[in-house]
């Protein structure tokens, strides 16, 4: 009875271990096929290029280098109770 318990076991083993060794196959030969080093030669460029005569700020080149898919913080939730007198500060300021 043992004897056929034994050979089970290592029949079920044999056809594991030939998964791993077909997958152990695979990752070396995907291994030995990565050698190219990639090329260190690559310049960036800077993001902004400014052509004007105003200087920005470190904040100001940080938020611009974010680019144009970068989404401004939404307003804070008493938003619409400032409205009014932002919009005032605006008006007065605005008119000579």
């Amino acid at each position: 009875m043992w004897q056929t318990i034994h050979n089970f076991i290592n029949e079920n083993l044999n056809h594991d271990m030939e998964k791993y060794e077909i997958l152990d196959l695979k990752i070396n030969k995907l291994a030995c096929g990565q050698n190219r080093n990639p090329d260190s030669k690559t310049q960036f460029y800077p993001r902004v290029v400014n052509n004007t005569n105003i200087e920005f700020s470190d904040e100001e080149i940080a938020l611009l280098n974010k680019g144009l898919k970068y989404n401004l913080p939404c307003n804070n939730k008493y938003w619409l109770s400032n409205l009014p007198l932002e919009a005032e500060a605006a008006l007065t300021t605005s008119c000579p």
